[in-house]
C-alpha cells in the first residue's frame, strides 16, 4: 500500500500555501504527498493537485464551511455523487 506523506512545520505559518514547497520537494523525490497550508479556494487546490502534490488537506477550511468540497466541485465543473441522505435536499 502506498504511503502518503504530509510534510508540516510546527507553527511556521506564513500565508496561503506556505507548505506547498515542502510537498513539491517530497513529490520530486518520488513520494506521494499531501499539501497543507490555508488552501481556501477551489482553483488553488486544483492547481496544487495538478502540479505539486497528490492531495490537498483543507482542515480549517472544511471546519469553517462544511460543504466546501461540494462547492469546490461545482466551481471546478465536477458533478460529485451525493450521499443518499443528501439527495432529497439537493432537488
Amino acid at each position: 500500500m502506498p504511503t502518503l506523506f504530509d510534510p508540516v512545520t510546527v507553527g511556521a505559518i506564513t500565508g496561503p500555501g506556505h507548505l506547498v514547497e515542502y510537498a513539491t520537494t517530497f513529490r520530486s523525490a518520488g513520494f506521494q504527498v499531501s499539501a497543507v497550508g490555508l488552501s481556501t479556494e477551489a482553483e488553488q487546490a486544483a492547481s496544487i493537485i495538478s502540479e505539486r502534490a497528490d492531495a490537498v488537506f483543507v482542515a480549517r477550511t472544511a471546519l469553517r464551511a462544511r460543504y466546501w468540497a461540494l462547492r469546490a466541485a461545482h466551481e471546478l465543473g465536477a458533478s460529485p455523487r451525493l450521499p443518499d441522505q443528501y439527495l432529497r435536499g439537493a432537488r
